[in-house]
């Protein structure tokens, strides 16, 4: 007689149930700060995602971003 497979357990809050279907949880958030003003900001780990792949950067390269505050370049610091 073979193993039983444990059943997958699933949210019972319908919205919930939702966003395990989908992938989507808590946010991440990467630190950037600007190399000028010194400016932080918090920028979701989809947006830094898309950036990079449009940048076409390799993995683990961080894209830099343009300072709302003065126009300079935010690197980020995590």
């Amino acid at each position: 007689m073979g193993k039983k497979k444990k059943e997958q357990e699933w949210p019972e809050e319908p919205e919930e149930f939702v966003q395990a279907m989908l992938g989507i949880g808590e946010e991440t958030y990467y630190n950037y700060r600007c190399s000028q003003c010194n400016y932080e900001e918090q920028v979701p780990d989809f947006v830094v995602d898309e950036l990079a792949a449009f940048d076409e950067l390799p993995p683990g390269v961080m894209p830099e971003l343009e300072c709302g505050n003065c126009g300079g370049t935010l690197k980020c610091v995590d």
